[in-house]
């Protein structure tokens, strides 16, 4: 819609994420305030030479603040969302991790509820940390969720327990976990994952439902063997 001048859709209790308008090139007034939008700004927002407002308040939007040409000078209402700054600016590197997380979750609003602010470490439900500010367990277990793994869970270098068990997740069990040299504890069982178990080493519990395992649409593979808690 390059002809596109004005979105106004405030108050609807409109839940899910920012759509993609940047080929709005038009675009003047975006107004979706006062909803339950969850995940990040899209960075277009910034882009667009032809904005002159953004209401974006009272919301539950996440991550960085959009970043404007000062010399557009659009009036803007970020207030009474949760992201990470005050102004524009790159987030702590495990928000962004987390947020990443979320992406592939389609950004859920039970986790936009807490995962607030630039410290994971503090007051974020389903985080633990250690004392130097290090994320050593994820628990997501039976919140309903959707979605797929997320590739960024390889940037939680010392994550030592990923519980993702008793939601509807799809997709395969990603190889890249095997990286994380840390990690003790994977559960992902009652889930609807698919394809091959990655070659975990001996020394790493990998929790999944029988059922599942004896199943086609869960396969094993022989390289290197895997120790199972069911």
């Amino acid at each position: 819609m390059p002809k596109l001048v004005e979105v106004n859709l405030e108050g609807n209790s409109i839940e899910g994420s920012i759509s993609d308008l940047s080929n709005s090139t038009s675009l003047q007034y975006l107004f979706l305030a006062n909803n339950r939008l969850t995940g990040v700004v899209p960075p277009f927002l910034g882009l667009l030479n032809n904005i002159s407002q953004v209401s974006l308040e009272n919301n539950w939007l996440q991550g960085p603040l959009p970043a404007f040409n000062k010399s557009r000078a659009p009036k803007l209402n970020f207030t009474s969302n949760g992201f990470c700054l005050d102004h524009p600016g790159p987030c702590d590197h495990r928000v962004t991790t987390l947020l990443q997380v979320a992406q592939t979750l389609y950004y859920p609003f039970l986790l936009a509820q807490s995962w607030r602010g630039n410290n994971p470490c503090q007051d974020w439900n389903f985080i633990t940390c250690d004392d130097k500010g290090n994320i050593r367990t994820v628990n997501l277990t039976n919140l309903n969720l959707t979605g797929t793994i997320s590739l960024s869970f390889k940037n939680l270098t010392v994550l030592e327990g990923l519980y993702l068990g008793g939601n509807r997740l799809n997709g395969s069990i990603l190889d890249i976990l095997t990286s994380l040299r840390q990690l003790k504890i994977l559960d992902v069982s009652n889930n609807n994952l698919s394809g091959s178990l990655p070659p975990f080493s001996k020394k790493k519990p990998l929790s999944l439902p029988q059922a599942m395992l004896f199943s086609s649409s869960l396969t094993r593979r022989k390289p290197r063997s895997l120790l199972l808690s069911l």
